[in-house]
């Protein structure tokens, strides 16, 4: 068996089709301005990486339940790599399996050596790999911050902004849309 038949057919080893439920109720918003989210549907099936610094790991936890919670299916290593796990295999296979890439951009992981460049690396080797015009990678800003040049090629979204998740759902509806 090659390696992406390996890779391919433990998919579903990688992202479960099936989470806990998630409590819905949160209070509305007194904002006018509702951006129309396309259909959430397929959203439920797509796998989304989240790429992050280890510093920025409270706000990653608020968008993976955030995603979460929205149907779609994101892998976060304190969520979903197992005790016993060679987590470099691991974080490899599923950068490979997954639709959709989000990597956390903030002051700290712009200027933090280490593994987080590794995966960014990985991450764009995929998108490099990927039909023109299809997303694959989305940098998300957590604070206000330079993008990495080598991450510009790509429109990203300010979470931190007014509408900004509700963007980042858009471009994640239209990626499960079309896949």
């Amino acid at each position: 068996m090659t390696k992406l038949a390996e890779d391919l057919s433990s998919v579903a080893d990688v992202f479960p089709l099936s989470r806990p439920p998630r409590d819905h109720s949160r209070a509305e918003s007194t904002v006018a301005f509702t951006p129309e989210v396309p259909s959430a549907s397929a959203a439920k099936r797509l796998r989304v990486f989240l790429c992050h610094a280890s510093e920025d790991k409270p706000e990653v936890r608020k968008l993976y339940r955030q995603l979460l919670g929205d149907g779609f299916t994101p892998w976060l290593d304190e969520e979903d790599l197992l005790p016993g796990q060679d987590w470099l295999r691991e974080i490899t296979r599923v950068v490979r399996a997954s639709d959709v890439v989000i990597v956390c951009v903030s002051s700290r992981a712009v200027q933090k050596q280490g593994f987080i460049q590794k995966e960014i690396r990985m991450a764009l080797d995929v998108a490099d790999e990927m039909p023109e015009g299809s997303i694959y990678l989305v940098p998300v800003k957590l604070e206000a911050c330079d993008m990495p040049s080598r991450l510009t090629r790509w429109h990203w979204v300010e979470l931190f902004k007014q509408h900004g998740y509700e963007r980042l759902q858009r471009a994640l509806a239209l990626r499960a849309n079309a896949a």
